[in-house]
Order: structure tokens, then sequence, then C-alpha cells
């Protein structure tokens, strides 16, 4: 492989970061538009060197409590999109966000 296909290779594979905290936040928020979702000590990793998605561990806030909960998150088009985790849009744990 010449240098400049290897810098190339090397650029676009820097471009796949681990979602942050902020991203996790922006992807949760858009699969319950309108709520205010409140998360913290989120960490995303990918389950394997090939993956082009990211598991996402996080706590979200409900009431008083602060309830672990998973999260699988992919790039799409710059942008990170919620692919599969439970909300609190989709259990029902509160009637107010169906």
């Amino acid at each position: 492989m010449n240098s400049i296909a290897l810098i190339a290779a090397l650029a676009v594979a820097n471009l796949h970061t681990a979602p942050s905290a902020d991203d996790l936040n922006r992807a949760l928020n858009a699969q319950c538009p309108g709520h205010r979702l409140v998360t913290r000590n989120a960490q995303c990793t990918k389950p394997d060197p090939d993956a082009v998605e990211y598991r996402c561990t996080y706590q979200l806030q409900q009431g008083a409590r602060w309830l672990s909960r998973t999260a699988t998150l992919t790039l799409s088009e710059r942008e990170w999109v919620w692919m599969d985790g439970e909300t609190p849009c989709d259990t029902g744990d509160d009637p107010n966000l169906n």
C-alpha cells in the first residue's frame, strides 16, 4: 500500500471514533422527541474491531431513580443514530412519554 493510500485509510478509520455522551443524548432524544431525558455515565465501545455499530452503557434518570441501560448506535451520514435499546418512549415506564 503506498503512503497516500495508507494515510487516507487511517484518516477514514479515525472518523469513526466512539460516540460521546452528547452523541448518545442526541440519538436518545431523537427517539423520544419533545421529552427531557437525562443521562449520566455514558460509555460507548465497539463490540469487535470490524463492527460498524457501537454498544453504549449509560444511566437514565426516571424520577428519583437512575436506571442502567444499554443502546446500540451507528453512524449514518455524520450523525449517530439509535439502532437498538430500550427507551422510556417504548417501554411504557412513563405513560406521559408514549
